[in-house]
């Protein structure tokens, strides 16, 4: 598709504004995902329950923002007049020479955060789902009935034959 050159100044600020507005609500909500990891490894539960209620706010400031992309995004394509599919990469290409540096900066510090959230939101979900399957272990050998089901050797085989008289081996 060949763009037209066609952005007008009002056409620029309002699409900075919306990458800078959606910017600054991703980094809102990196900063508390990483506050919450540290809460997650040093057990702070306080911590984790003043995070939810601070993230409500956060997520409501995101939602805004994803919802003024959508305004941003259909009004600059309909502006300038474009065909087809609105997508940034479109737009950009439509803009000025000089223009598009400046877009093409907002869109990849958009992009670089958004990657950041993903990231740390992963490792997040991994460090809790590490944490449940230790407390559920932990739970189950405190409250078995005795009869280990698992043990492993010092080579972390797992046994077959069951430890004499003992819920976990100690071989090691």
């Amino acid at each position: 598709m060949t763009a037209q050159r066609s952005l007008k100044p009002d056409d620029i600020k309002l699409l900075l504004a919306w990458m800078d507005a959606e910017a600054s609500a991703q980094a809102e909500l990196l900063d508390i995902l990483v506050e919450q990891r540290n809460c997650m490894v040093r057990h702070n539960l306080d911590g984790l329950e003043a995070l939810v209620n601070r993230s409500q706010a956060s997520l409501r400031r995101l939602e805004a923002a994803t919802r003024s992309r959508a305004t941003a995004v259909g009004s600059v394509w309909r502006s300038a007049g474009l065909e087809g599919e609105p997508t940034i990469d479109a737009i950009i290409d439509a803009a000025s020479e000089d223009d598009r540096p400046l877009l093409e900066s907002g869109r990849l510090n958009l992009e670089a955060v958004i990657e950041n959230v993903r990231r740390t939101t992963r490792a997040n979900q991994v460090l809790a789902r590490t944490g449940l399957d230790v407390n559920r272990a932990l739970v189950h050998a405190v409250f078995s009935d005795g009869e280990p089901r698992e043990t492993y050797d010092r080579d972390a085989r797992t046994r077959t034959e069951r430890p004499v008289n003992a819920c976990v081996d100690r071989e090691l």
